[in-house]
């Protein structure tokens, strides 16, 4: 009987009607699978009030229509967000928070109904963290020509290294020097990026959240640079281009080894330089909009959904 009772949940979840089918609520979109309802729209507002007190505006239909978007996509592409998959997500979420005292709040507007916390709240967590940074940047097949370019030009450029900037050019590649130490991490020089952007249509962070999350930056680039000494500066001479193409996360990267910059003491914080060609992955935005494309969407609530931004899809 009980099991019965977990796959009627999963059923409901998963097509989003949950609490609102039985209850008979109107409903203002369908999302491929999933379902939006009034009531839902007013809890992802509330939601994003706790983390944006000052907004003047907070559109939750669009946010909540953004996430599905993305959900149904991955779904299409065969990676389907199932029920352990939320509940997992939502153990990472209270294990990492850097806020617990607000998600604390934010669980208090779901209040008593812990599947509406599932779909409102942590299933647009993760389809957007899953969707750009683990789905579409490690995918092999959507990032097959950018890694072909960057390893046709490693295969050159390791024969004549000495022509490591005019062959970049030739291969369309940006340039740029950066440095490497266990303190400081990889930091760029111009015109290259410093560190990398979040996926397009992902929200800045409030400053008492973005001081945090810089400080565990911070961490991450210190335990990279360590990475960079022991795996990639030891195996180099000076003038020697790295043998395998570097996956930066949104590009891959060739480097060559320039030497240690003089001048650093003490010996512990060396300072080690690289020349590097940069090759941008796939485009995320043009990749995103043609498959949500493929989505269909159905709208029920014309004057709400009149509103938004929906993209060019199946049949409304």
């Amino acid at each position: 009987m009980r099991q019965l009772g977990i796959a009627v949940v999963l059923f409901c979840l998963l097509s989003s009607c949950s609490r609102s089918c039985e209850r008979g609520e109107p409903v203002v979109l369908k999302v491929g699978d999933f379902t939006i309802t009034p009531r839902m729209i007013e809890q992802r507002e509330q939601v994003m009030r706790i983390y944006y007190p000052q907004a003047v505006e907070i559109d939750g239909l669009q946010q909540l229509v953004d996430a599905y978007l993305k959900a149904t996509v991955l779904k299409q592409n065969g990676h389907v967000i199932d029920d352990p998959i939320l509940a997992n997500e939502a153990k990472r979420i209270e294990s990492s928070t850097l806020m617990p005292e607000m998600l604390a709040r934010v669980r208090a507007v779901f209040d008593p109904d812990p599947e509406a916390y599932l779909r409102v709240y942590v299933l647009p967590i993760y389809a957007e963290r899953v969707i750009y940074f683990e789905f579409f940047l490690r995918h092999s097949n959507l990032q097959a020509p950018s890694l072909a370019r960057a390893q046709d030009f490693a295969r050159t450029v390791r024969a004549r290294p000495a022509e490591f900037k005019s062959l970049a050019e030739k291969a369309g590649a940006q340039t740029a020097r950066l440095t490497v130490s266990a303190r400081e991490g990889v930091k760029w020089g111009e015109p290259h990026r410093s560190s990398e952007a979040p996926p397009p249509g992902q929200q800045a962070l409030p400053g008492s959240i973005a001081s945090k999350v810089e400080k565990s930056r911070q961490q991450q680039d210190q335990d990279e640079g360590r990475r960079w000494v022991q795996e990639i500066v030891g195996r180099l001479k000076v003038g020697e281009v790295f043998e395998q193409v570097i996956d930066g996360g949104e590009r891959w990267q060739v480097v060559r080894y320039l030497g240690r910059v003089q001048g650093v003491a003490p010996e512990a914080n060396e300072v080690f330089e690289f020349e590097a060609a940069v090759f941008p992955k796939a485009d995320y935005a043009q990749w995103l909009e043609a498959e949500k494309s493929r989505v269909p969407i159905v709208v029920h609530d014309q004057v709400r959904v009149s509103k938004i931004r929906l993209p060019a899809s199946g049949k409304r």
